[in-house]
């Protein structure tokens, strides 16, 4: 720092050397201020370049120098070419110890090339603006959030695929410099509603499964059983055969039903026997009598004669 060694420039300071360790500028400042050594190289061709006056700006001003041996500046600063992050280091011994001989100052330059690096290792879209350029609308109406809040992160949807996150970064002097832009697959999400699609459409076949299986014990169990007692009880109404009898094969309320339905047919069954008893015993009595009696209908039609009155007409009703 004190003698301006050119041997050691020569020899350290190559255009490979920087751009082998990707920086595109490096200054010395000796603690005077004094701008001891600068060079700007194109870490991507290793060609020097001409150190961007703003730099030099920001050394006078004491913007980039630091203040002791345990001091540092990181961070962000905005140039006309490109945004640059910057380190500024106080130069001491290579045991780290002081005193500090002045600041060594790194750039790299937030270029296409370091982005297009940033998004292979996060496999994500990134889009950087500084406040200083013309952005887009959508990075515009952010400016206002990140100003009042340098930590906030807004999440917007994009689209059914995608999901863009912006979030603000500020320079080294606490001024918004930088707005991103990170734009991700909205994979978790798509997973999600089609997981949840899938139970949807599994609750739906469960359902119908069930409500057919439902339908068809049901009507296996209590609609066909209902349909064989109306039918057998239509039977037996045409046929008047009251003795006949429905088979009853569970414990159940449609057993029960069946049950009670026999009872029924069965009194009837006694009852028209004993009607056809007692008819049977009248018949006999009337027939017994030596009077003629014969029934007759409202049409005068003979419906019954008794012997007395078969024998004086010589006639036979069968």
């Amino acid at each position: 720092m004190e003698d301006k060694n050119q041997q050691y420039i020569d020899v350290n300071l190559q255009n490979k050397t920087l751009a082998g360790i990707n920086l595109d500028v490096l200054i010395f400042v000796n603690n005077s201020g004094e701008v001891v050594f600068a060079k700007s190289v194109n870490s991507s061709t290793a060609k020097e370049e001409p150190v961007p006056d703003e730099l030099f700006s920001m050394i006078e001003d004491g913007s980039l120098l630091t203040k002791g041996d345990n001091d540092s500046i990181s961070g962000f600063i905005l140039l006309d070419k490109n945004p640059m992050f910057i380190e500024c280091r106080p130069i001491v011994s290579t045991k780290f110890k002081g005193p500090s001989r002045g600041t060594l100052i790194f750039g790299r330059f937030l270029d296409e090339e370091l982005l297009d690096s940033f998004r292979s290792v996060t496999r994500s879209s990134i889009i950087v603006y500084g406040v200083n350029e013309k952005m887009p609308p959508d990075f515009q109406m952010k400016i206002g959030s990140f100003s009042d809040n340098p930590d906030k992160i807004v999440i917007e949807t994009l689209n059914d695929n995608q999901i863009a996150g912006y979030f603000g970064i500020n320079d080294i002097k606490g001024q918004l410099a930088l707005i991103l832009r990170v734009d991700y697959p909205r994979d978790f999400y798509i997973r999600s509603e089609k997981a949840i699609n899938h139970v949807y459409f599994t609750q739906l076949l469960t359902g119908l499964i069930t409500a057919l299986v439902a339908k068809f014990v049901f009507d296996k169990l209590v609609v066909s059983r209902l349909k064989e007692i109306d039918n057998f009880v239509t039977r037996v109404r045409e046929e008047k055969k009251f003795s006949k009898k429905l088979s009853i094969e569970s414990n159940d309320e449609l057993d029960h039903l069946a049950g009670e339905i026999n009872g029924l047919l069965n009194e009837i069954s006694l009852s028209e026997q004993e009607l056809k008893f007692k008819e049977s015993e009248k018949k006999v009595l009337l027939d017994s009598l030596d009077e003629m009696i014969i029934f007759v209908s409202p049409e005068f039609k003979v419906l019954w004669a008794n012997k007395a009155a078969l024998e004086y007409a010589k006639m036979d009703l069968g």
